[in-house]
């Protein structure tokens, strides 16, 4: 048998109570009477015999019942029970993970869980199974089931861990989820047949609060699989963090360029006061003046800063003051400016206020990120020759003379997009052009609603409406249309209904024309027609029409180290192929069709080539990196992960085998029947105490 706490066998010495109370009771049951003591002189009666114990079987219960209770608090246990066996292939499966994430870069980390990996290490036996995996954004198995089987005993310790000394921590995140749940399937897939299903998985890690644990929950663990969690603590807590924020300067034309970094800092952190602005070429010096910012542990802080004057190169952002720099160098790149030509076909002049052209100049967006012009064609002049700027646009109102209208169709065909607006009911012919149709396939008719119409049955999964979705801005029902022209959606095949009028008519269809869009609005968007210009919707709705066609690309502000970079994303194509030039001056190729870069570590500024278009891109640590303060307590057993010890949060496994001690002790649960055993004992002890009482007679003496 053995104890899991057995300091509280020291408790056993209060046996000694009972014997001492026995052999000090003095009292003489001899009584006398007499009639007065007055005269008297007090004398103390005269003990004619040492002390000695009379009640033997009383004092053995009393003695027992304490020896008893002593032992239920050491919490004994029987090894015995669950054996463990040397024979090969017979004793314990287990996969370690250590964690490599970019927050292990933190000082003193990875020397602590080199220890405590060497010491799991040594601690297999024979017959043990032993599986060494490290993992970030992905997991890495260094060292597998297969691979320690095959190997001598006496060298099993060192290759293992020759493999996990070459490992270093590298830039990517920490799903912690992702290992666990990989290497659970893995203990699953693998079992023997002859030996019990299951393992154990041991983590060492930091168990930063940014782990993502977000997988966990709810999933269902394979049978026996449990794990050992290993926290390790850096040298000094405590950290300060940098994220880009979301750029605002082009919501209006006149706010000078800048970005927006969030700061914050750790709850465990000692320091509050930092200094931000501009690295210098040697990333650790500020090139200009630096902005004082103070963040309180816990807490976060949004800082604009200025992009240095004339600069339109990518740059480097430093924090100081804070003694963990794994995540202090941030990168970006300036605001990418887009160019959109946009070409509208009609006789409108630009100046009339009651024509779509006037309203179509001043909704289109105009900002700093993106520039739009707009080139009218009037009914007589002819298409465009060249077309000319980085996106184009193309718009259309009522009848078209038939060499405009073939100039759109051939431009549909190629991939562009066109809007076209039905403000003539005998705009039919045009439209079938448009379409690729015969002119008699489509007919418009006038209508005029008895009130007013309104737009209703919006499809708000189509990308054109997906902005809004949010029940803030779906209402489109203040928008009231006054003259429209119904359109039968047979009438173009493969067209695709996406907003309604109240009557059921529809009032904006999408129709496929070779590898374009044509985009149909079956009122026009002027005051003789509808109230859609003057609305809050107009605007917003003419920008998304732009991002669908891929007019307006918008290029990601960063992307996280680790997880691969779709490159459509900077505007390329994918027949494009591409030249990816890493930090350090080094160049990849991918391949055309995929558009997809899996080198994006470490942290820097990448730059992209196809042809004669580059971008530039910044690749930056996942921001939970900086996350770093211990995750809660509780936060593995509340996800439902099995621990070693079910129902205790994160500890410190003991080497010399505690782990496994208090798996068996909870198993066993010995210190229940004791303590019954202890009331039983009490219970005889009372029944005695009371049954010597009542025989208790005057003379002679005790003790």
């Amino acid at each position: 048998m053995s104890l899991l706490a057995p300091f509280f066998l020291l408790g056993a010495l209060a046996i000694a109570a009972p014997v001492f109370f026995h052999l000090i009771r003095r009292t003489t049951r001899e009584k006398i009477p007499f009639s007065s003591l007055l005269f008297l002189r007090p004398d103390p009666p005269r003990l004619t015999q040492r002390s000695r114990i009379e009640h033997w079987l009383l004092l053995l219960l009393r003695a027992t019942a304490l020896a008893l209770l002593a032992l239920a608090f050491a919490r004994p246990f029987i090894r015995s029970v669950f054996p463990e066996t040397d024979s090969a292939g017979s004793g314990r499966r287990m996969i370690l993970l250590v964690d490599q994430s970019a927050s292990m870069q933190r000082d003193g980390l990875q020397a602590a869980a080199l220890e405590k990996a060497r010491d799991f290490i040594h601690s297999t036996k024979p017959g043990d199974q032993l599986a060494l995996w490290t993992f970030d954004s992905t997991t890495h198995r260094l060292f597998d089931f297969a691979q320690w089987n095959a190997l001598p005993t006496e060298t099993r310790a060192a290759t293992a861990l020759g493999f996990l000394t070459e490992s270093k921590p590298g830039w990517s995140a920490t799903p912690l989820s992702a290992a666990l749940l990989s290497a659970a399937e893995i203990l699953a897939e693998t079992a023997p047949a002859s030996s019990q299903p299951g393992g154990d998985i041991m983590v060492i890690s930091d168990f930063q609060d940014g782990s993502k644990t977000e997988g966990l929950q709810g999933w269902e663990w394979p049978q026996g699989v449990q794990v050992i969690p290993v926290p390790i603590k850096p040298t000094k807590p405590g950290n300060a963090g940098l994220q880009l924020a979301p750029d605002f300067s082009g919501i209006t034309t006149t706010s000078e360029p800048a970005a927006r970094v969030r700061v914050w800092n750790a709850q465990d952190s000692t320091t509050e006061q930092f200094q931000l602005g501009w690295a210098a070429a040697d990333g650790q010096t500020f090139s200009g003046t630096a902005q004082d910012v103070y963040v309180p542990p816990g807490q976060l802080r949004v800082v604009s800063l200025p992009w240095p004057a004339g600069s339109t190169a990518p740059g480097r952002i430093l924090l100081r003051g804070d003694h963990e720099t794994f995540d202090n160098l941030l990168f970006a790149t300036p605001p990418v400016t887009t160019d959109i030509q946009v070409f509208y076909f009609g006789a409108e002049s630009p100046t009339d206020a009651q024509q779509p052209l006037f309203f179509l100049n001043r909704a289109l967006p105009q900002n700093s990120q993106v520039k739009t012009t707009v080139t009218a064609i009037a009914p007589a002049d002819a298409p465009p020759a060249i077309l000319t700027g980085k996106s184009v646009g193309f718009t259309a109102s009522g009848a078209l003379p038939p060499v405009q209208a073939g100039f759109l169709h051939n431009q549909l065909t190629s991939g562009k997009t066109v809007l076209y607006s039905l403000t003539d009911h005998q705009a039919g012919s045009t439209l079938a052009r448009l379409a690729g149709l015969a002119e008699e396939a489509v007919k418009l008719e006038e209508t005029k609603p008895a009130n007013y119409g309104m737009l209703s049955q919006i499809d708000f999964q189509h990308p054109l409406f997906a902005p809004f979705a949010d029940p803030r801005f779906s209402d489109f029902t203040k928008i009231r249309v006054w003259n429209y022209r119904r359109l039968a959606a047979a009438a173009l095949p493969g067209s695709r209904v996406l907003a309604k009028f109240d009557s059921g008519d529809p009032a904006l269809m999408e129709m496929p024309v070779g590898a374009g869009r044509l985009v149909i609005l079956t009122t026009g968007w002027h005051p003789h027609d509808s109230q859609l210009a003057l609305s809050s919707k107009f605007a917003p709705l003419l920008s998304s029409l732009l991002e669908w066609s891929g007019a307006i690309v918008t290029p990601p502000s960063q992307f996280l180290a680790g997880p691969p970079i779709s490159l459509f994303q900077l505007g390329f194509r994918k027949e494009n192929a591409i030249t990816i030039k890493h930090p350090d001056g080094t160049s990849t190729g991918v391949a055309a069709g995929s558009g997809l870069f899996e080198g994006a570590t470490p942290p820097g500024i990448y730059e992209a080539t196809a042809g004669i278009l580059t971008r530039a891109f910044a690749v930056n640590l996942d921001p939970v990196e900086s996350h770093t303060a211990p995750m809660a307590p509780d936060e593995l057993d509340r996800l439902g992960v099995p621990l070693k010890v079910p129902g205790t949060s994160i500890k410190k496994p003991d080497p010399a085998g505690a782990g496994p001690a208090m798996e068996t002790e909870s198993r066993q649960k010995l210190w229940r029947w004791i303590i019954v055993t202890a009331l039983a004992v009490l219970f005889m002890e009372t029944l005695l105490a009371g049954l010597s009482a009542r025989r208790a007679t005057p003379g002679g003496t005790t003790a």
